[in-house]
């Protein structure tokens, strides 16, 4: 198992204790089960900028939704994207089903870091971080 799984794997399960989650469907063979993300980033020409993520795992398939939010002066713009996931050690890689992709580096906190598609760090998404939520999300 990937590595990256593992640690998703033991954080869910930590996170079931507090009455959230339980652990993804690949290993507990129930479908639908998944993990929520979300955090708060700076923005170039707008306030900030909230994204909220949430990973599925059903049977073999991995299934991801990715909601940001770009705020302004009171107003926010919302831009949804989905498609599938993989991870390969601790990196997570998201493919949008129009062919765009994204990837993240799972940091010891468990929180997610937006990284070059190469997985190297890119100090323009320094700041891109998301970070396990320990309730559902009312998206």
């Amino acid at each position: 198992m990937p590595r990256l799984s593992c640690v998703v794997a033991s954080l869910v399960l930590l996170l079931a204790g507090c009455g959230r989650v339980e652990a993804p469907a690949e290993q507990a063979g129930e479908p639908g089960i998944g993990m929520e993300f979300s955090g708060v980033r700076a923005c170039a020409d707008c306030d900030a900028i909230e994204a909220w993520l949430r990973l599925e795992a059903d049977g073999g398939s991995q299934r991801y939704r990715l909601v940001e939010r770009y705020l302004d002066d009171g107003h926010a713009r919302r831009f949804e994207e989905s498609g599938t996931w993989r991870a390969r050690g601790d990196l997570l890689q998201l493919r949008r089903v129009d062919g765009g992709e994204r990837t993240y580096l799972r940091l010891a906190d468990g929180r997610l870091q937006a990284r070059a598609s190469s997985g190297r760090a890119d100090p323009r998404l320094a700041d891109d971080l998301l970070a396990p939520l320990a309730r559902p999300h009312p998206r």
